[in-house]
């Protein structure tokens, strides 16, 4: 994140999309309430959106920079 740089990708945020529909279909299933984990969907759908799905997790980073107004250098 701090050199601004998903590439290569320990972790695509479009395997991430796979892997939470595993992992909320468990929390569901033992009806366990995880919020914090439930409150990074849209940003990482929102990632998927803006075309990140090929980079590494970390480039939710953009996403969040761009909610807040911020620019990085």
């Amino acid at each position: 994140m701090a050199a601004n740089e998903y590439q290569p990708a320990t972790m695509k945020i479009d395997i991430w999309k796979k892997d939470m529909q595993v992992i909320g279909d468990f929390l569901r299933a033992l009806g366990v309430d995880a919020p914090t984990f439930t409150a990074t969907e849209a940003v990482y759908e929102a990632a998927r959106s803006a075309g990140l799905g090929g980079e590494d997790t970390a480039a939710v980073c953009r996403v969040l920079e761009q909610r807040a107004g911020v620019k990085r250098e």
